[in-house]
């Protein structure tokens, strides 16, 4: 009836689990009292007429308001783009690889890659594949049944699926 209820309590019995929940906590924890330190000195420096610096930080504070979503995305490519400061992580054990584009699937994050090399790792029964896509490598970590499924080769082009992504700084 209600089979993942009673799947619940092992769950949360596994250390990845409890590692994750305890790591978001802490996060969350952490952020509300940032949040809260930041927001009652900005509501304290706004509230002085005579503040210093009080028309810049109204400014700063109400310009994401009404600044236009096409601008505020333009902005994001501009800082996670191929040269901007911030660059985008892909683990290479979160890209999983296909011979055609799938619409049925739930990774959504898809990308044409060509494969530039096949490579065996340390641990049995994997291969690194070193992707290009558009001047940019991309890693996938897959098993050798996979590479040989798919009849990876060079050059061959294929798609990535990305799961998962992290913003490095």
């Amino acid at each position: 009836m209600i089979d993942w209820l009673v799947s619940i309590p092992a769950l949360l019995r596994e250390p990845e689990t409890r590692f994750s929940l305890s790591l978001t906590g802490q996060v969350v924890l952490i952020t509300l009292l940032l949040h809260l330190i930041a927001s009652l000195l900005l509501g304290y420096c706004l509230s002085k007429k005579s503040f210093p610096g009080r028309v810049i930080i109204d400014l700063l504070v109400t310009l994401p308001l009404v600044f236009p979503p096409v601008a505020t995305g333009y902005a994001l490519l501009m800082i996670l783009g191929k040269n901007g400061p911030l660059r985008c992580r892909i683990l290479a054990r979160d890209v999983s690889l296909v011979s055609e584009k799938h619409p049925d699937t739930s990774i959504l994050n898809l990308i044409p890659v060509r494969v530039v090399s096949i490579t065996e790792t340390t641990s049995p029964g994997n291969v690194l594949i070193r992707l290009n896509t558009n001047g940019t490598i991309l890693l996938a970590l897959i098993t050798q049944r996979s590479c040989h499924a798919l009849t990876l080769k060079k050059q061959m082009s294929v798609w990535a699926q990305i799961k998962s992504v992290a913003v490095l700084g």
